[in-house]
């Protein structure tokens, strides 16, 4: 922020910018306005981003290939920024990590997943879930 504006005679007011960077707890900023000895004050609330709300995920595949002993998933969520992992349901155990592909989608073959994990979940960083059975190949 300028240490001062000046606001032309006849004007009202003057545009400035405020550049900002994150803050992890609330507080007040003064603002000062002075016009010869006069001086007028206004307070300015800075906080924190909120958190970012959790993703919707949703699995549109989950194949196994027992010839190949690979696992295909294919799953979007609501935020192209997230990173999904793939878990085997009944251990919670991580089996891999898909990859962006851009617009939502992720997708990934597993490879030497030695038996079909029946049922996986997919678990995004920012708080998604999604569960499906495992289709045989």
């Amino acid at each position: 922020m300028p240490a001062s504006v000046t606001i032309a005679a006849g004007q009202t007011s003057a545009t400035f910018t405020v550049t900002t960077q994150p803050v992890t707890s609330s507080f007040f900023v003064v603002i000062t306005a002075t016009l010869g000895a006069d001086s007028r004050f206004a307070f300015l609330s800075v906080a924190p981003a909120p958190p970012p709300k959790a993703d919707t995920v949703t699995i549109q595949r989950a194949e196994y290939n027992a010839g190949k002993r690979t696992l295909t998933v294919e799953a979007s969520s609501t935020n192209t920024s997230a990173t999904l992992r793939v878990f085997k349901t009944s251990t919670d155990v991580q089996i891999g990590t898909l990859i962006n592909q851009g617009g939502g989608r992720y997708c990934a073959t597993i490879s030497n997943v030695a038996v079909n994990p029946g049922n996986i979940f997919v678990k995004s960083s920012l708080g998604g879930f999604a569960s499906r059975n495992v289709s045989l190949k």
